[in-house]
Order: structure tokens, then sequence, then C-alpha cells
């Protein structure tokens, strides 16, 4: 088969009119305009986020300069002073009470101490009552220590061995010096 010599013919009329390529350029020059509009959207909030973490952050450094205030101040009252203290005083002497009276055949579970009270809270299993009562007889035997309550005693039920569960409270004096 022989090939068809190409002419090209600069005067002939087009048959139709280009639509495809008119509606393509059209759809094109949208996205363009609709591309644009989103970017400066996006500007914009960006923009609001910085000026927001601008504002955060000099709030932030206001904050922390009232706080040194605050804190290189003098106490407001004697009061207030006398609470600070006591936050500042360790949980020592009243660990060190517990553990003066400590006996073999009980388990701590919990111990709170509460410095600013000078109250400590103890959850513990004991094998029977006479342990129970024998610690609570021991702890307020010592003579720093102001009173003693047994808040709660029961005997464990699905344990064969039947130990007892109980919760102390007591609360302490300061120690001479």
């Amino acid at each position: 088969m022989k090939a068809k010599p190409l002419q090209l013919d600069f005067h002939k009329q087009a048959r139709a009119f280009p639509w495809l390529g008119i509606v393509l350029l059209l759809s094109g020059g949208l996205a363009l305009v609709w591309q644009a509009d989103m970017q400066e959207g996006i500007d914009l909030r960006k923009d609001q986020v910085e000026r927001r973490a601008e504002n955060v952050s000099e709030r932030g450094r206001a904050l922390d300069a009232k706080d040194s205030r605050v804190t290189s101040t003098e106490p407001a009252s004697a009061e207030f002073a006398a609470i600070v203290s006591q936050q500042m005083k360790a949980p020592t002497e009243g660990l060190r009470l517990l553990e003066k009276t400590w006996i073999k055949d009980i388990a701590y579970l919990r111990i709170d101490v509460e410095t600013i009270e000078r109250l400590v809270k103890i959850d513990f299993e004991a094998r029977d009552r006479e342990t129970v009562l024998a610690l609570v007889d021991g702890i307020s035997k010592e003579s720093l220590v102001e009173r003693v309550t047994l808040l709660r005693q029961t005997a464990k039920q699905g344990d064969p061995f039947q130990p007892t569960q109980a919760q102390v409270e007591f609360w302490w004096k300061d120690a001479p010096r």
C-alpha cells in the first residue's frame, strides 16, 4: 500500500468550531482562580495562627514574670508562712514513728503521710486481730503520738488463713529540739 502524500492547505476553512478546546481553556482558568483564592485563605489562616502563638507566648512570659514576683515577695501573713514551713518539712518524723512500732506479722498495703496535719494513714494486713491491736497499742505508747484511731478492721473471708485487714491513722507532735 502506497502512502498518500501529506498536503497542507492554510486557506481552507475549519469545518467545526473547537468547543472542546474552549471548554478546557475556561475550566483551566477557573481552576487557576480557585487555587489562588484557596492559597489566599491559607495564608490568612497561617497569619492568624502566628498571631495567636505570639499572644500565647507573650501571656506566658507575663505569667512567668508575675509568678517570679509573687514567689520573691514576703509571705502575706504569719499563718501563710506557717503553712509554707509545714509543707517544707519532710515526712520523716511520721515514718520514723511507724518504723519504731514495726511488727513482722504485718504487711503495709498503703502509707499516706500528710506533713501539714502531721497525720499518717496506714492500710495493712495482719495475721490476726491481736497483731492489729498490738500495732495500735505500740503506736499509742510513743511519746510523740497525739492520737491513734483504728478506722476499720475486717477479716479476709476468701483466704484460708483469714488475715485481718485494717486501717489506722495517727497524728504526731513536733519533736522537741
